[in-house]
């Protein structure tokens, strides 16, 4: 019997918004499955992912100064939201593995649902700080202090910067 050809995308175990490399080979797979259609639904999807990947990487080079050296950053972090699992971009830990700001990085498309997910994340870990970033400009990141009870204010980059290293 003769093989059927079908146009699939093969079964990866993780999509990886924290690896601009893996944004690209999974916006390639997708490509793949389209063939030479130029369907704006896929363009969108991968300037998307790499858009995001790309805020990411700018996110965690932020933690990496040399003023957050006390701290350590995880890209991708688990969080448990209710009985659902996710994963946070960026996530800035102390040396006890204690969360101490969340970073939901999204396209300038996806920042409406990504602010909600990000005051989420916060509630669910109680965790003091959150950015919320949709550019690779940290000038237009939106900081945030979580004031407990579903309550948050938002915050100017010098300060989130001075309550963290005090």
């Amino acid at each position: 019997m003769p093989r059927v050809k079908t146009n699939h995308i093969p079964f990866t175990p993780r999509w990886s918004i924290g690896s601009s490399e893996k944004a690209r080979s999974d916006a390639m797979a997708i490509q793949k499955v389209v063939g030479n259609a130029r369907s704006s639904v896929t363009s969108d999807i991968k300037h998307d992912r790499i858009s995001e990947a790309k805020i990411a990487e700018a996110v965690a080079k932020y933690f990496s100064d040399s003023k957050f050296s006390k701290f350590f950053a995880v890209r991708e972090c688990e969080i448990q939201v209710g009985p659902a699992g996710y994963k946070a971009d960026v996530v800035l830990c102390d040396t006890e593995r204690n969360f101490i700001a969340i970073a939901e990085c999204r396209s300038p498309k996806g920042s409406n649902s990504g602010q909600k997910l990000l005051k989420s994340y916060l509630c669910a870990t109680d965790t003091p700080y959150g950015i919320f970033a949709s550019s690779t400009n940290r000038d237009s990141w939106i900081f945030y202090e979580n004031l407990r009870h579903n309550r948050f204010r938002q915050i100017k980059c010098s300060d989130f910067e001075k309550n963290i290293l005090k």
